[in-house]
């Protein structure tokens, strides 16, 4: 679950010893343990790498390199995150594998989409979601949908529209099939972002719905800053001005107490489209000193995938002075 951020294995030493007392009851009562996680993540990366040297179960020590990969690509450390999940590949490479599959393959193709731009770089992530889709595991409904939910992003990112489309509604029909209602909202909340480069509001708008109903539903405060974001590009497009402003603020202050800063860059791109919609400041900023603000936290950060949003929504800015 995108609000737990570790995938829950039983067998796992991490997972036993730190998430024991901590399993929950409801999704709303999971979200606000991450919320707290979050925050201790140092401490607790350290601790997961002492636990998990002491198994000689391969497969258990590169689950838990993907869970703290996982962790640190949501509060915005892709380097680290990168290097722990090249060392999960590498560990799932002495068991015979070429590529990580199932929940691992689609969060490390997340960290990718995140990082990388250009096409050669892209097209290797399709690679790595085939290889995953191949797989048989024992999930298969819910592993098919995320890798091919994984396959229509990139698709989005390499601007092949048509195969875009195709595959979010083949993820979409697959992940509805699942009854996996906790790994539901980013499919509705992609496929809307699609929709709203696309001009198309009204399917925008009913995915941003669905997405809305499950999050609020289950308390899930990460999922909700994805879809402030969204929507509140939604509202700037239906001249809402007042619920974009809004939800500019609400996303900042759920940023602020779950460490998701995975999306500074975009909390600081969206006050940059509110005004430049607006035509006026927001916090006596202007949008180039926003622009600026996104440019600095990608180059920081290593958030290159997001020079392609600038790309599109302001093409008459030069990407980086």
């Amino acid at each position: 679950c995108h609000d737990i951020l570790l995938e829950k294995r039983e067998n796992s030493p991490i997972t036993r010893v730190h998430l024991n007392n901590l399993k929950c009851k409801s999704d709303a009562k999971q979200n606000a343990v991450t919320a707290r996680y979050s925050h201790r993540v140092s401490g607790l990366v350290q601790q997961s790498i002492e636990y998990s040297s002491l198994s000689k179960n391969i497969r258990q020590q590169m689950i838990t390199q993907g869970y703290l990969a996982t962790v640190l690509h949501r509060k915005g450390d892709l380097t680290s995150a990168y290097n722990y999940f090249h060392q999960a590949e590498k560990l799932q490479q002495k068991q015979g594998y070429q590529y990580l599959y199932s929940l691992s393959s689609y969060w490390y193709c997340s960290l990718l989409l995140d990082t990388v731009i250009d096409k050669a770089a892209l097209q290797e992530i399709i690679i790595k979601a085939n290889y995953a889709i191949d797989f048989k595991t024992k999930t298969p409904l819910n592993d098919l949908a995320l890798n091919l939910l994984t396959l229509a992003c990139t698709y989005f990112a390499l601007n092949e529209v048509t195969q875009a489309e195709n595959t979010f509604q083949q993820a979409i029909q697959r992940i509805q099939k699942s009854n996996m209602a906790h790994y539901t909202p980013p499919f509705y909340l992609y496929r809307a972002d699609f929709y709203l480069t696309q001009n198309q509001l009204d399917p925008a708008q009913a995915d941003l719905n669905s997405a809305w109903e499950i999050i609020e539903r289950c308390g899930m405060k990460l999922y909700a800053v994805d879809y402030l974001l969204i929507h509140g590009r939604y509202s700037l497009a239906t001249a809402d001005f007042d619920t974009a402003l809004n939800h500019y603020q609400e996303a900042k202050q759920l940023i602020s107490e779950t460490g998701y800063h995975l999306r500074d860059a975009e909390l600081d791109l969206f006050a940059a489209q509110i005004c430049q919609r607006t035509k006026q400041d927001l916090n006596s900023k202007t949008v180039a000193d926003y622009l600026q603000k996104t440019k600095s936290r990608i180059a920081d950060i290593g958030q290159w995938g997001l020079l392609r949003v600038i790309e599109r929504d302001f093409p008459d800015v030069a990407i980086l002075n």
